[in-house]
C-alpha cells in the first residue's frame, strides 16, 4: 500500500528554523538535508519515491492533469513548481493532488496563506499489518477517517470524518 510516510515544509526556499509559519524543523533537516538536490526552491511539491514509480501532479477540478514524472532509478525526489493560482487560505484547501503509480496520496496541496511554501512528500510502499500481527482482527476497536492539518510533521488540527463507532460496522483494524 503506497502511503506517505514523512511530510515536512519550507517556508521561502530556507532550510534553517525559524518562526516563520512552515518553516523547516531540525528534524527534517537533519535526515533530508543531504538528499534534496532542489535546496532553495520556494514554492514546489516534492515526491520522494521508489525508481520507476509515475508519479503525478493534478487538481481536483480536472483543469491540469499533468504527464507523470518518473524518480531516478534507485528511488529519488522529483519536483513540480506551484505558481500563484496555487494559493489558499485554511480552513480551505489547496488545488493539488499527487498520485503514484495511480494511488492517490495527498490532497489539498498547494500555497498556504499565499505563503512561498514547498512541500515534501516521501512516499513508500508499507505492508498493511493488522493490530495483532496475526491477520484479519475482529473485536471490539474503533476505525476512523481523520483529516490531519500538519506543520513541520505535527498535527496542529484533527477532524473526525467517519467512525466506525457510529455506525458498528467495523470489521477489520488498519494500521
Amino acid at each position: 500500500m503506497l502511503k506517505i510516510v514523512e511530510r515536512f515544509t519550507t517556508r521561502d526556499g530556507e532550510w534553517v528554523p525559524s518562526d516563520k509559519k512552515y518553516s523547516i524543523s531540525h528534524e527534517f533537516i537533519s535526515r533530508y538535508w543531504a538528499e534534496v538536490e532542489a535546496k532553495g526552491a520556494a514554492s514546489h511539491l516534492f515526491v520522494r519515491a521508489d525508481g520507476g514509480r509515475a508519479v503525478r501532479f493534478y487538481t481536483k477540478d480536472g483543469k491540469n492533469d499533468l504527464p507523470p514524472i518518473y524518480p531516478p532509478i534507485g528511488g529519488g525526489w522529483v519536483n513540480f513548481p506551484m505558481w500563484k493560482t496555487s494559493a489558499y487560505w485554511p480552513p480551505n484547501e489547496g488545488p493539488w493532488c499527487v498520485s503514484v503509480d495511480g494511488v492517490e496520496v495527498a490532497t489539498g496541496l498547494g500555497l498556504p496563506e499565499g505563503f512561498h511554501v514547498s512541500t515534501f512528500l516521501v512516499v513508500e510502499d508499507v505492508s498493511e499489518q493488522p493490530i495483532d500481527g496475526s491477520g484479519p482482527f475482529v473485536g471490539d476497536f474503533e476505525q476512523r477517517v481523520v483529516f490531519q492539518d500538519l506543520l513541520n510533521g505535527g498535527v496542529i488540527k484533527e477532524r473526525i470524518l467517519w467512525s466506525s463507532a457510529s455506525t458498528g460496522t467495523s470489521t477489520q483494524a488498519e494500521k
